[in-house]
């Protein structure tokens, strides 16, 4: 079996994982990429995604690019609902390489209620209730950053790359 030399920054949505990965892609070499501007990319945009064609239909892209951008970035930024795929996720634990944003739910409701992301329509309470259905795999990445401060959590992230890149 391949070795995986791909990071991946796992989180619910608006913790902050595209925000972090630009900034690394700022600060250094790495070669990064966020798996849903991936995707977007290639398929339009994800909230049409879901409404045209459901959310079934987009975890099935979204696996399918997950496996075709391993091993060929430094860090892959995931959807938050990424986690929900059992070989996604049974792919992620093996990898030993993911890195949770973590954030409390108050937190994140406020940077995205506004916002035009696909399940936001569905209302506080559903969303709630995914960020407590998902909490539990996000808590078995191997590293976890709460991030309140995005300088210091892309300090973060690059000092667990560079050390296990060691």
């Amino acid at each position: 079996m391949k070795m995986n030399n791909s990071f991946y920054l796992c989180g619910f949505m608006g913790v902050g994982k595209t925000t972090i990965l630009n900034n690394i892609k700022e600060q250094t070499k790495y070669r990064c990429i966020d798996l849903d501007e991936s995707i977007e990319n290639k398929f339009g945009q994800i909230e049409n995604i879901f409404e045209e064609k459901g959310e079934t239909f987009f975890r099935e892209i979204e696996e399918k690019e997950f496996f075709a951008n391993q091993n060929k970035f430094d860090l892959i930024s995931l959807g938050g609902g990424v986690i929900e795929n059992d070989n996604i996720f049974e792919n992620l634990l093996k990898s030993h390489k993911t890195i949770y944003l973590s954030l409390n739910f108050e937190s994140l409701w406020e940077r995205i209620k506004n916002s035009n992301r696909p399940l936001i329509s569905n209302g506080r309470e559903v969303l709630e209730s995914r960020y407590k259905n998902r909490i539990k795999r996000y808590e078995m990445m191997e590293y976890k950053i709460s991030n309140e401060n995005v300088k210091d959590t892309t300090s973060k992230v690059l000092e667990i790359m560079e050390t296990q890149n060691a």
